[in-house]
């Protein structure tokens, strides 16, 4: 009973904890996709520059990455 959940939600519990965006890397190119890595939503030429670009809420994900590193270093 419990194990079909993962399989719905992508291993959490709830919709509401899946994860919030879908990275794909394929040679020459990284991408944020759909939850099927079927459609891809922004192309970028590598994982870096997308990990440099992308942006969440007006947010660069390094930038949102960086600040996830402080709080689990304190």
């Amino acid at each position: 009973m419990f194990d079909s959940y993962k399989h719905d939600f992508h291993g959490y519990v709830s919709d509401s904890q899946e994860t919030f965006f879908y990275l794909m890397y394929d040679k020459g190119k990284a991408a944020v996709c759909d939850d099927h890595f079927t459609r891809q939503y922004k192309v970028y030429p590598d994982p870096n520059t997308l990990i440099e670009q992308y942006e969440i809420d007006g947010h660069k994900l390094i930038d949102v990455i960086d600040e996830l590193e402080e709080v689990e270093a304190e």
